[in-house]
């Protein structure tokens, strides 16, 4: 059993207890978070301890594996505490502002011998695990080109203020949502990124000082990719696009379609009802990274490309 804790109890916070609560290998034993209301209220329904001060809760309780949940700002600072306290970290994604504090990260994993896994969660949606089945068997041929369109009123004003200020979110759109695209892409063609490029700004809410819109393109092994985001108030889009010599596969938010005729449309593919949703298999291939076991969970080497891609094209804006 995997005692585990959980740092910052923010939106997403919800979905990592009920993972927690379907999967054996893991106990949670305590939350941290510095809203004590809020810590309250989460310490009452899920019955365990909470702090308001993680430092605290990780001397106290000396779980075996937290997950931070924090604003970007904080991710380095916190992981770096619990890798040297021997403590094995799943931190969310992006899985810091810049490259050095990934590179003080790896090193603390790497002194430790603490397991660092960065939460990009994406990569365990159904759909993309199917995709990857087909890039790898070539059912629709060689795959061409892949494109990712993702519209999403990102100034709204239920997001929490700190995702709009560079130094405490690192960036904007592209850092936040364009580094799941980049996951994506990444996992399913190879790590091997090069061409790297993109344009971004802002033209809506100049009150805030990170990009609103962007177009990024890459070679993911070779293969030509476009990550296209836009956060005003426009039209709403989720959907990644992988076009093969004899057809093309997209994944939305509806489900997985693909397009297999000549000249054909596109048509939802049935897919069987998985056991388990993402986060349950993100938590599910944690484990197995602890355990020193075959893991598809992208380690801290793997989130500094993601950071370094993201980077080159904040140098060219």
């Amino acid at each position: 059993m995997i005692r585990i804790g959980i740092i910052g109890m923010g939106i997403i916070a919800s979905a990592h207890t009920k993972a927690i609560s379907k999967i054996s290998d893991f106990e949670l034993v305590a939350i941290s978070e510095i809203n004590e209301e809020r810590a309250k209220e989460y310490s009452k329904d899920l019955g365990v301890p909470y702090y308001t001060d993680y430092k605290e809760m990780c001397e106290k309780e000396k779980p075996d594996a937290v997950i931070i949940n924090l604003p970007h700002f904080l991710h380095c600072e916190s992981t770096v505490f619990c890798l040297e306290k021997g403590i094995h970290v799943l931190c969310e994604k992006p899985m810091a502002n810049t490259v050095e504090e990934c590179d003080k990260m790896i090193a603390a994993s790497e002194k430790s011998g603490a397991k660092l896994i960065i939460g990009h969660i994406q990569r365990f949606f159904q759909g993309i695990g199917a995709i990857k089945e087909y890039i790898d068997n070539g059912t629709l041929g060689k795959l061409v080109t892949i494109s990712e369109v993702r519209n999403e009123y990102y100034f709204a004003d239920a997001r929490p203020r700190w995702f709009l200020d560079k130094k405490l979110a690192g960036g904007g759109i592209i850092i936040n949502h364009g580094a799941h695209g980049i996951d994506k892409i990444l996992y399913t063609v190879g790590e091997d990124i090069t061409n790297v490029h993109g344009e971004c700004g802002n033209f809506y809410r100049e009150e805030f000082d990170v990009e609103g819109h962007a177009n990024i393109s890459f070679r993911a092994n070779g293969i030509p990719c476009t990550i296209s985001l836009c956060g005003y108030e426009t039209f709403f889009s989720n959907q990644i696009t992988y076009t093969f010599t004899h057809g093309a596969l997209r994944s939305d938010n509806s489900g997985l379609h693909i397009c297999d005729e000549k000249g054909g449309t596109f048509r939802k593919l049935e897919l069987p009802e998985p056991e388990y949703g993402p986060f349950e298999y993100q938590l599910i291939e944690f484990a197995k990274a602890i355990r020193g076991e075959e893991s598809i969970s992208p380690d801290g080497y793997y989130g500094r490309k993601v950071i370094e891609t993201i980077e080159k094209v904040y140098a060219e804006n």
